[in-house]
């Protein structure tokens, strides 16, 4: 778990995030209302899209973006990849995420609030387990800072460059995280 102090710190950890992906991820992004979720999705939406205004998707539930070029670690260039932000808050079950076909196009990168409202979790675990990220945002942890969120980040299960853990943990020492 990692604790971001503020919010002008979270491009650190966005841009760290954002040179893991590969087209078909998916990153659910989870935590109370206001804790920064679309924050984050905006930050790494940028990193890969160079948009400067990216909406709440709250009432489109979906917008759409095209990716302009970007390297992930294992060295890999991607360009053209549609990012998808997604936003399930106004779902009532997950049977209206269908309609939306979000898992449409398989190389998508596709950016999801409220993961749980829209979408069967343990089915989309068992289907896209190498794909799913989980970002669980809380600050209702006690803390000196004010402001502080804390992130746990659940990586999908495959194999990452080895120094992922050391790129974390050097983003910690810089301060950029505490």
């Amino acid at each position: 778990m990692m604790n971001i102090l503020a919010e002008d710190k979270i491009s650190a950890l966005a841009e760290l995030i954002v040179h893991q992906l590969e087209p078909g991820d998916i990153i659910s992004l989870s935590g109370d209302l206001g804790v920064g979720k679309t924050t984050l999705a905006r930050a790494m939406i940028t990193m890969l899209t160079a948009e400067k205004n990216i909406p709440s998707p709250t009432f489109s539930l979906v917008n759409y973006y095209q990716s302009d070029f970007w390297h992930s670690n294992n060295k890999a260039a991607h360009e053209n990849v549609t990012i998808l932000h997604v936003d399930f808050y106004r779902l009532v079950s997950p049977d209206e995420s269908e309609a939306l076909d979000i898992f449409a196009d398989q190389n998508a990168v596709i950016f999801i609030e409220w993961l749980e409202r829209g979408v069967d979790k343990a089915r989309l675990q068992a289907d896209k387990e190498a794909q799913l990220w989980q970002i669980i945002i809380d600050d209702s942890v006690a803390s000196d800072a004010d402001d502080c969120r804390h992130y746990n980040i659940i990586l999908p299960a495959r194999d990452f460059s080895a120094d992922i853990t050391a790129q974390f943990a050097r983003l910690k020492q810089r301060n950029a995280l505490q």
